[in-house]
């Protein structure tokens, strides 16, 4: 599933990490929403990154832009 930026806006903050916010998290993925804009490095206006839990360690698996889902 992809999250739209207003909708994980909406969401409650899970966990902080320096450049994003943790929105969604079970065993195996998680959603992060970045504080960052491109002027910062970033992708996208408001990229989201996912993570997949392989072997034990967390790792970004995708990002995307929230504004074009």
């Amino acid at each position: 599933m992809r999250y739209r930026t207003d909708t994980l806006m909406t969401m409650t903050t899970i966990r902080h990490s320096h450049d994003a916010d943790l929105k969604f998290e079970d065993k195996t993925t998680r959603v992060w929403l970045s504080r960052l804009g491109k002027e910062d490095g970033e992708p996208y206006s408001n990229t989201i990154y996912i993570e997949h839990c392989i072997d034990g360690r967390w790792e970004i698996s995708s990002c995307y832009d929230g504004d074009s889902v």
